[in-house]
């Protein structure tokens, strides 16, 4: 289960006892300890927009509060454009991408060390994902429409680059589901519940919540790992929900659009 930690300098985040144990530095950050006003209050760390409600200063000292608090003053942000698809980005040089060459992909993974992952959501599922030794680290951004993109959807697609390109055994591989919006408040039409089903996850279509379907993207997101080939006692989770906590987390559906994002960051280590 994710621990809560609250740092020196007042920001929150989540940290998983599992990833912890590989060396690779993680988290999972909540909206607290940031310099966001107003709807993006206060740790907002979405990608920076032209024209965009809060000031890019804002967000650029918002990660600098983010590495004071876990030590990465030196980290090189790694990011992508998140599509909800199944594209999968392979870091292919220890050297920064500029913001312009930003890669179209919801899942990234790299070996260089130094290199911090960035993941967003506000009620997707984020996912961090180290081999046990830390020497390769991956995030994962799943949305309803991530689960089913492809032939497979977006966490077999990363799994399976990960293991093939750095010749693992999915067993020997350690994840944490980060923070994301609970099947109690996530309500979907029937085509979306049908979607679901088509893909593979109608064990994740619960119609015992109200009048209309409810997907459980959590549970899917720990299915899928397993029947990708990690083991149960290798992922961690949690039972915090993005729409349910306020105070805590921004959540795209309960304050229809006017929110920030959360990241989900994971780095191999610079002795790895």
């Amino acid at each position: 289960m994710l621990e809560r930690v609250e740092h020196h300098n007042g920001v929150v985040t989540y940290q998983s006892p599992i990833l912890r144990q590989t060396g690779a530095p993680h988290a999972f950050t909540t909206r607290i300890g940031g310099a966001s006003k107003g709807d993006y209050t206060s740790l907002n760390l979405a990608i920076p927009r032209k024209g965009g409600n809060d000031p890019n200063t804002n967000i650029a000292w918002n990660f600098r509060l983010l590495r004071q608090a876990l030590d990465l003053k030196r980290a090189i942000r790694l990011e992508a454009i998140q599509d909800h698809a199944d594209n999968v980005y392979l870091d292919p040089s220890p050297q920064p991408l500029h913001p312009d060459q930003r890669p179209h992909a919801d899942a990234i993974i790299t070996r260089y060390p130094g290199k911090m992952i960035t993941i967003r959501t506000a009620d997707c599922v984020p996912i961090l994902i180290a081999a046990p030794d830390a020497r390769v680290v991956a995030g994962i951004h799943a949305g309803w429409r991530g689960f089913v993109a492809g032939s497979q959807g977006i966490i077999h697609a990363a799994i399976q680059q990960l293991t093939a390109q750095h010749d693992l055994n999915p067993a020997q591989l350690r994840a944490a589901i980060g923070p994301a919006i609970s099947a109690t408040h996530y309500e979907v039409g029937e085509e979306v519940a049908q979607a679901f089903t088509q893909g593979g996850h109608q064990h994740h279509v619960r119609r015992d919540l109200g009048s209309k379907p409810h997907l459980d993207l959590p549970a899917a997101a720990h299915d899928d790992l397993t029947a990708a080939g990690l083991q149960p006692q290798f992922i961690d989770t949690t039972d915090r929900c993005t729409f349910a906590n306020p105070d805590e987390f921004y959540s795209y559906r309960r304050d229809q659009g006017r929110n920030g994002q959360m990241a989900a960051i994971i780095l191999t280590p610079r002795d790895a």
